[in-house]
């Protein structure tokens, strides 16, 4: 099911980012860092991912984009900010999977340590 963030939307998030200068994440469900995604066609599920991202990107304060979805546990750096995609809560057939999450500005990391089918990353900023 493909979909976009409205213009309103995304103007709201340029006006959040901007009010802090705190390294940010930025919580999704569907996923912002694909271009081509088998169940909408072979286009984006987000049909408007690339202004989101430039809408991350400009802010200079978002470090990582949590998403979910599509369950797979992935991976990518996108012009500096990290995104993962997280493996299910539950899904039918698996146990179920969690993840602790810890943000140390100090050290500038982000630690995941997964539970169930949750990867592990460990992730400088």
């Amino acid at each position: 099911m493909q979909g976009n963030i409205p213009d309103e939307e995304l103007d709201w998030l340029r006006a959040e980012l901007a009010g802090t200068d705190k390294p940010t994440i930025v919580c999704v469900h569907q996923r912002l860092d694909v271009d081509v995604h088998f169940l909408s066609g072979n286009a984006p599920e987000i049909m408007d991912n690339k202004a989101v991202q430039k809408v991350l990107e400009d802010s200079g304060v978002v470090i990582a984009v949590f998403q979910g979805h599509d369950h797979e546990n992935a991976y990518t750096m996108i012009n500096g900010i990290h995104y993962i995609e997280f493996d299910q809560l539950v899904d039918e057939g698996t146990e179920p999977s969690w993840a602790y999450v810890t943000l140390d500005p100090d050290a500038r990391t982000i630690t995941i340590v997964g539970e169930g089918e949750q990867a592990d990353w460990e992730l400088e900023y």
